[in-house]
């Protein structure tokens, strides 16, 4: 009995959980709102790169260029936490906290994007513990204009997910996948030399990723 109330309330717990990721990934996963204007693609460069995308040329202080936007770019532990705490301090109401546990990288091109995690995401359902293991990439097309960037509909998904809740394995990928999208999929941007800083909607507020130049 002691077994079977357990797995009952497993179940019932990582119900509860999915209910609120899917709250959140109604705000957090992939759009399309590509803006008529220049894109990353477009905008002027002075160089190119041995890769022949066009190198940014940016000043010293914050630009909305969509030219910074190119190059390789890494978030460490820190900003993962500090990014996942503005959306647990969000999803208070479901009930739910996220704390991360390792790093992601983002790598973008004149006109693509590639989002590569690799990290555990922990979470606190009232109580309950349930851990995300999160590697692989994710990768697409995006369109920028001046602040703004969002990717378009069509991504290739090489994400793996494992996740289990109080120890008992379930099958969270395809709402898990939205929560851990790649953040350029509907963000504002302010970026220098060095920083990238992106707004992302979650659910009823905003979260800002900080992400630093390789």
């Amino acid at each position: 009995m002691t077994d079977r109330f357990r797995m009952l309330r497993t179940t019932a717990v990582a119900g509860a959980t999915m209910t609120g990721l899917l709250l959140l990934a109604g705000c957090t996963g992939q759009t399309n709102h590509p803006d008529p204007g220049p894109t990353a693609s477009t905008a002027p460069s002075e160089s190119g790169s041995a890769s022949g995308e066009p190198s940014p040329t940016v000043s010293a202080g914050d630009t909305d260029d969509p030219a910074c936007l190119i190059g390789d770019w890494d978030v460490d532990e820190q900003s993962l936490t500090d990014f996942y705490a503005q959306v647990s301090a969000i999803a208070g109401e479901a009930g739910i906290t996220f704390t991360p546990e390792g790093t992601a990288a983002l790598t973008i091109g004149a006109d693509d994007y590639t989002w590569t995690p690799d990290l555990t995401l922990k979470l606190d359902a009232a109580g309950t513990p349930m851990s995300v293991d999160i590697s692989g990439s994710i990768s697409g097309t995006y369109t920028a204009t001046p602040g703004h960037i969002a990717t378009d509909a069509t991504v290739a998904n090489d994400l793996e997910i494992v996740a289990d809740a109080a120890g008992q394995a379930i099958d969270a990928a395809e709402i898990v996948e939205q929560i851990v999208q790649a953040p350029v999929g509907d963000a504002t941007f302010a970026c220098t030399p060095d920083t990238l800083e992106l707004d992302t909607a979650v659910a009823d507020g905003v979260a800002t990723l900080t992400l630093t130049r390789r």
